[in-house]
């Protein structure tokens, strides 16, 4: 069921860059766009956009990590917009991923079956026009050894999502996406 979602996400992805990444989680790191294909969409992009703003997004390969997924494991994560004031706490999945700004959501690995040892790195894209302007994608993988949360602020308005990956041996085994809405 997990690979069905994730090929709609791919397939539904209106950014090439983004589907490109999505349809590797599917089929690999091998997986590829032909390459003038590649450069003409990312020109056509370029030119269109009125922002400019840093593309710091990185992928598992800028890491020299190759992503095999194992069938055999299972990997999950949540996210949990943390209680303010009188608003109160709520798993993102239950409410269609959305939540206000200028609130925190706690992210957390749920699920893991993986034998040990192994490492986990989070990354968190912001997307959408007000992200760009601020010049705030992020997207950045960032190491977080044992570490099985991380907190993150509802700044930009916008579609965004975390990543987790479980890395073992060098090799990405898991990975989970949650997707965040901030209206």
């Amino acid at each position: 069921m997990r690979y069905a979602t994730w090929i709609d996400d791919a397939w539904s992805d209106p950014d090439p860059a983004d589907s490109l990444s999505k349809w590797q989680r599917v089929f690999g790191d091998r997986f590829r766009a032909p390459k003038r294909e590649e450069a003409a969409l990312a020109r056509a992009a370029e030119a269109s956009l009125p922002i400019r703003y840093r593309d710091t997004q990185q992928r598992l390969t800028d890491l020299g990590i190759v992503t095999r997924v194992e069938p055999r494991y299972r990997f999950r994560i949540t996210g949990k917009v943390l209680r303010k004031g009188s608003m109160g706490a709520y798993y993102l999945k239950n409410r269609g991923n959305r939540v206000l700004r200028n609130r925190r959501i706690r992210f957390e690995v749920a699920e893991c079956n993986v034998p040990e040892p192994y490492r986990i790195l989070w990354k968190v894209l912001n997307r959408g026009p007000l992200s760009m302007e601020k010049d705030s994608i992020r997207g950045q993988i960032e190491e977080g050894g044992r570490v099985w949360r991380i907190e993150e602020s509802t700044d930009f308005a916008g579609p965004h999502y975390v990543e987790c990956y479980i890395v073992k041996d060098g090799v990405c085994v898991a990975t989970d996406r949650q997707e965040v809405i901030i209206i």
